[in-house]
C-alpha cells in the first residue's frame, strides 16, 4: 500500500483513540472544567491527525494491517495473494541459495507449479485485482478529498455573495459609535464592518480579509440584544474561530471517511458556542447574565430562513443547543484554583498522550544514521553517519548490474549483483532475508538496504528495467567548451551543482561549462541519491598561446627541454601577479634559473634571472634537488627549536620523502595498487607512513611544515599537465597527528593499514 496512505490511516487511528478519550470522560469534566478548555483540548486531536511526528519513545502500539492478508487453502498448501507464483520461487531459491544447483532450483519450481490448484488459478486473477485496489486506494482518496474541499469552498463563496448582496451598511450614527468604542474597549486590532440583514437566520462574523459582523433589524432596533451580539461577535473574532473551522473542514476532507470526525466535528459547533458564552459572561451580574440570554432568544425568533454553513461563525446555531447554553450561563461560576490546577494536569496528560501515541512512520530515505547515496560505476553508496567519501571502498560491477554498499568509517557491508531495477525491492529483501536467517549482517543494515532500495527503484521510469544514471561518467572538456549532461532512465528532475565552480559550472538543464583547468565533480542529485560525473578541463590554447608567448620573449623548447639565449633552463617558472603557476618545470640538466611574470592582463611583463639564493628556496621549498631524479628527504624539526630557526643543532621531528611505486614494500605496493583513482590514502606500514593519490593532472612538489597541531603535508601543483602519482614516505619519532593539504586546502583521506590489510 503506499505509504502515504498508511500514514494517514494510522494518523486516523490515533486521532480516534483520542476522540474516544474525550468522548467517554465528557460526563466528568463537562460541568467542572471550563467551557474554553473543552473547546481548546480539541486542536490536540486535530493536530494529531494532521501531523504525523511522534516522539521515539511512543506508546508502541500493536502494528495493525489494515488490509489484512487473504489465504486461500486446499488441501495441500495455502497461498498468500500478496504472493505470486513468481515470488514463491524467488524465496524458495534463496532458501537453497548456499547450495545454488540448477536441480534444486528446478524441483522448486516444479513443486510450485503442482500447488495452484484450478480452484487457486480461479481466485487468482480476483486476488490481484484486490490488491491493485489496495495499492491505487491511495487515489481515490485523494480525489474525494480534493472534491469534498473544493465543493466546500465553493459553497462558502456562494453563501458569502448572497450574504453580502443582501446586506446593507447600519448606518445608524449611535450605534456604529458605540459598535467603534466596543472594539476600542476589547482590544481588537483590524477594521471589521457592521451591516444588516434580514434573509439571515441568525447574526454571524463573516469573511477573512474584511470580516463583517451581520445582524438582524431586530437586533439592531435593541439595545441589550445590539449590545450583547456584538460582544458575542467580537469574541469570534479575536479568537480566530473561523480559522478554526475551517481547519476543521480541512481535517474532515482528508480523513472523509472516519465517522469519529463527522462527530468531534459536531461537538466543536457545539462547544465554540458555549465557551464564547463563556467568555462573554464572565464578567455580567445575574441581571446582565438574563439580558444576555434573552438575547440568546431573540436570535432564534427574530432571524430569516436563510440557515449558516459551518465555516461561518454564528450567533446561534440551532435550538437544541440553545437550553444547554442558557443553562449553562446562569450556572457559570468562576472556576477554583484547584479545578484549575486540575485543568492544568489534565491538559499535559492529554497533550503527552497525544503526542507519544504511535503513530506509522513513512520509510525515509536516509535515516537517523544515514546521509547521503552516492552512485559511482554502478554501485550506490550509502554514507552512514560519520562516514566520508574517503571511507569508500574500491570495487566494481558487471556493466549493467548494481551494487549497494553500506559505507562506515571503519567498515563497509556490500549486497550484490542486481540487473533488472523493476525487481530491485523484491531482490535486495530477499537477500536482507538470507543475511539475517544465517546472521550474516545486522536489522540496522537490512533496513537500510531496504530504504535505498526503495529510493532507487521510485527514481527508475516505471516498467524500465535498466537503472538510472548519467549519460557520462567521466568527461575531458577543453577550457570554454560546454557539454550537456543529462540522467536516463528516469523521468525525475535533477538539482545540479558543481564540487569546483573555478572548474566547471552547470545549469540546471545539465548543461557543463568548462572555465579553468583543473578537475571537478558534477553532482545530479534526485531525492537523496547523487549521481555523479567526473569533469577534467584542459586548456590546448593556452598551451599553444604560452608557446607562442615564450618564443616571442626568446624561451625556445627543443624537445621536452626549455632555452634561453642558448643555455638550458635548469628551474623555469612562469608567474602570475598573485605568485600562483601558469607553469613550472624542472630539469636537472639545465644550466640557469629563469623567472616569467604576468601582467594583470595576462601578458608577459618581465623576464628575469633568479639569484642562486632565490633557486635554492624553491629547490628546498619544492623538495627538488638535482642529485636525483625525484628528489631527497626533507625534515623538519621539533615546533620550539624550528620557532628558533636553530635547525643545525635540532633534531629531525619528521622526514618526508618523495618516492617512486618501484621502491615501496611489496605489501605497501600491493594496497596501492588496489586503491581508486581521485582518493587520498594514508597507508601505514611498520612505523612508516605513505602518502599517495593516483590521478593527479600536474607535475607535482611538496612543503613539510610543523607546528602545534602536527605535522603539515603540502602539495602543489606545479603546471605541467603531464598525469603523476603522488607517493611521499613520513617518517616520524612520535605519533603526532598529519595533515594534509591540496594547493593549501586541507583534505580528508582514508587510512590502511599494510601490515593487516584491514581498513
Amino acid at each position: 500500500m503506499n505509504e502515504i496512505m498508511k500514514t494517514l490511516l494510522s494518523l486516523s487511528f490515533s486521532g480516534t483513540v483520542l476522540i474516544i478519550v474525550l468522548m467517554l470522560f465528557q460526563p466528568l469534566y463537562k460541568d467542572s472544567i471550563s467551557k474554553s478548555w473543552q473547546y481548546y483540548i480539541w486542536l490536540v486531536v486535530i493536530a494529531r491527525l494532521l501531523c504525523p511526528w511522534t516522539l521515539d519513545i511512543s506508546l508502541s502500539m500493536p502494528s495493525i494491517d489494515i488490509f489484512p492478508k487473504i489465504v486461500f487453502k486446499s488441501e495441500k498448501t495455502a497461498i498468500d495473494v500478496k504472493e505470486t507464483a513468481s515470488d514463491i520461487v524467488q524465496n524458495d531459491v534463496n532458501k537453497i541459495y548456499a547450495d545454488n544447483t540448477s536441480d534444486n532450483v528446478s524441483k522448486v519450481a516444479n513443486s510450485t507449479d503442482n500447488t495452484e490448484t484450478p480452484f487457486i488459478q480461479f481466485l487468482q486473477p480476483l486476488s490481484d485485482a484486490l490488491h491493485l485496489i489496495i495499492e491505487k486506494i491511495h487515489i481515490i482518496w485523494l480525489v474525494v478529498a480534493l472534491f469534498l474541499f473544493m465543493r466546500k469552498i465553493t459553497i462558502y463563496q456562494s453563501f458569502a455573495r448572497y450574504v453580502y448582496a443582501s446586506s446593507i451598511p447600519v448606518n445608524d450614527i449611535d450605534k456604529l459609535e458605540y459598535f467603534g468604542n466596543t472594539i476600542e474597549q476589547s482590544h481588537v486590532k483590524g477594521t471589521i464592518g457592521l451591516y444588516v440583514n434580514d434573509v439571515i437566520s441568525s447574526p454571524m462574523i463573516i469573511g477573512f480579509f474584511h470580516p463583517r459582523i451581520i445582524i438582524t433589524t431586530a437586533i439592531l432596533s435593541s439595545e441589550n440584544s445590539f449590545r450583547y451580539t456584538i460582544l458575542h461577535e467580537l469574541v469570534h473574532y479575536k479568537r480566530m474561530d473561523m480559522l478554526y473551522k475551517w481547519l476543521i473542514q480541512i481535517v474532515l476532507c482528508l480523513h472523509w471517511f472516519n465517522p469519529f470526525v463527522y462527530l468531534m466535528e459536531r461537538k466543536i459547533r457545539q462547544v465554540c458556542e458555549l465557551s464564547c458564552d463563556e467568555r462573554v459572561i464572565k464578567k455580567l451580574d445575574v441581571a446582565a447574565k438574563r439580558e444576555y440570554g434573552d438575547t440568546l432568544l431573540d436570535a432564534i425568533h427574530t432571524g430569516g430562513s436563510y440557515k449558516s454553513i459551518p465555516t461561518s461563525v454564528t450567533l446561534n446555531e440551532s435550538k437544541e443547543l440553545l437550553k444547554g447554553r442558557l443553562e449553562a450561563i446562569m450556572k457559570y461560576k468562576e472556576k477554583s484554583k484547584f479545578t484549575k490546577a486540575i485543568t492544568a494536569i489534565l491538559t499535559i496528560l492529554f497533550c503527552t498522550s497525544a503526542v507519544i501515541i504511535n503513530v506509522y512512520k513513512t520509510p525515509s530515505t536516509a535515516s537517523a544514521n544515514v546521509g547521503s547515496i552516492i552512485y559511482e560505476n554502478g554501485e550506490y553508496y550509502i554514507m552512514a553517519k560519520g562516514a566520508s567519501e574517503a571511507d569508500k571502498p574500491s570495487g566494481g560491477v558487471t556493466d549493467g548490474s548494481i551494487a549497494i554498499t553500506i559505507v562506515r568509517k571503519d567498515s563497509y557491508t556490500t549486497i550484490s549483483p542486481f540487473s533488472n531495477m523493476t525487481k530491485l525491492v523484491d531482490e535486495v529483501e530477499s537477500q536482507c532475508k538470507y543475511m539475517l536467517k544465517h546472521e550474516n549482517g545486522k536489522k540496522e543494515d537490512a533496513d537500510m538496504f531496504m530504504e535505498a532500495a526503495k529510493e532507487i527503484q521510485s527514481i527508475g521510469q516505471s516498467g524500465q528495467k535498466h537503472f538510472p544514471k548519467l549519460n557520462k561518467k567521466s568527461v575531458t572538456l577543453q577550457k570554454g567548451s560546454a557539454f550537456s549532461l543529462k540522467m536516463i532512465n528516469t523521468d525525475k528532475k535533477a538539482i545540479w551543482t558543481s564540487s569546483n565552480e573555478n572548474v566547471a559550472v552547470i545549469d540546471q538543464t545539465g548543461k557543463v561549462s568548462a572555465k579553468e583547468t583543473g578537475k571537478a565533480k558534477i553532482n545530479a542529485k534526485i531525492g537523496n541519491i547523487i549521481y555523479r560525473c567526473k569533469v577534467k578541463v584542459t586548456d590546448k590554447a593556452a598551451k599553444k598561446k604560452y608557446a607562442k608567448d615564450y618564443k616571442k620573449k626568446g624561451i625556445i623548447k627543443k624537445s621536452s627541454a626549455y632555452y634561453y639565449k642558448n643555455k638550458r633552463l635548469r628551474i623555469f617558472m612562469d608567474l602570475k601577479t598573485d605568485n600562483s603557476f601558469v607553469y613550472f618545470k624542472y630539469d636537472e640538466k639545465g644550466e640557469v634559473d629563469l623567472c616569467v611574470r604576468r601582467a594583470e592582463n595576462g601578458s608577459i611583463s618581465k623576464v628575469e634571472y633568479m639569484t642562486s639564493k632565490e633557486a635554492a628556496k624553491i629547490l628546498d621549498d619544492m623538495d627538488i634537488i638535482d642529485s636525483t631524479e625525484y628528489g631527497t628527504p626533507t625534515s623538519v624539526y621539533t615546533y620550539k627549536e624550528a620557532s628558533r630557526g636553530n635547525k643545525k643543532d635540532a633534531k629531525a621531528y619528521a622526514k618526508v620523502t618523495r618516492m617512486l611505486k618501484e621502491e615501496l614494500p611489496d605489501s605497501v605496493t600491493k594496497i596501492i595498487n588496489s586503491c581508486n583513482s581521485d582518493k587520498w590514502y594514508l597507508v601505514s606500514r611498520n612505523g612508516r607512513k605513505y602518502i599517495y593519490y593516483d590521478g593527479l593532472p600536474y607535475n607535482y612538489a611538496f612543503k613539510t611544515t610543523l607546528n602545534t597541531s602536527g605535522v603539515k603535508v603540502n602539495v602543489y601543483d606545479m603546471g605541467a599537465q603531464t598525469g603523476n602519482y603522488v607517493l611521499l614516505e613520513v617518517k616520524q619519532k612520535q605519533n603526532k597527528p598529519l595533515n594534509i593539504y591540496y594547493n593549501d586546502s586541507k583534505i580528508s583521506y582514508k587510512k590502511i593499514t599494510a601490515d593487516t590489510k584491514s581498513v
